[in-house]
């Protein structure tokens, strides 16, 4: 069983991987691209089950967890106040150190695991109301439409028509 923590950054994310006796099998960083998010899939994945990897991320939402969830392993996420709590743990409170942060998120999470429950892929229906929302916040930005009548579709095949007042 492997417990990796991935310490979120929008440039590169910090990524500690220890094994079920706390032992550390990686401490490195990715970039936040398709080759450093390559890199983190394989990290995750190499010559492991995927079912028994736990996977620690402070997002709740976010494109990085929904790779992580699409990967198949257990993925947690950690208010941003457990993972400050985690910190605090094991250093001087407001020392802020990213390899820190991920190596406790990851120990936290080998110690506590069966104490929290993995996050769930979203449904379908929960990706299309996403793209829905998506697009009627891209509407309502942009104000009313110039045209008397255009459409947007969307990825899954729907029409949103808008008429000018």
């Amino acid at each position: 069983m492997i417990f990796a923590a991935v310490d979120w950054s929008e440039e590169r994310h910090r990524v500690t991987l220890v094994d079920s006796q706390g032992v550390v099998l990686e401490r490195t960083s990715v970039a936040h691209d398709q080759s450093g998010l390559a890199r983190l899939d394989c990290l995750l994945t190499h010559g492991r089950e995927v079912a028994n990897g736990h996977v620690a991320i402070e997002l709740h939402e976010s494109l990085l967890l929904d790779r992580l969830l699409r990967l198949g392993v257990n993925v947690y996420g950690l208010n941003p106040e457990w993972a400050e709590r985690t910190r605090e743990r094991f250093t001087s409170a407001g020392l802020k150190d990213d390899e820190r942060d991920a190596w406790s998120m990851a120990e936290f999470l080998r110690t506590s695991h069966i104490h929290l429950r993995p996050l769930r892929a979203d449904s379908d229906a929960t990706l299309a109301l996403r793209e829905w929302v998506g697009l009627r916040e891209n509407l309502s930005r942009n104000g009313p439409c110039r045209s008397s009548a255009y459409a947007i579709t969307s990825c899954v095949g729907v029409h949103i028509c808008c008429r000018a007042q």
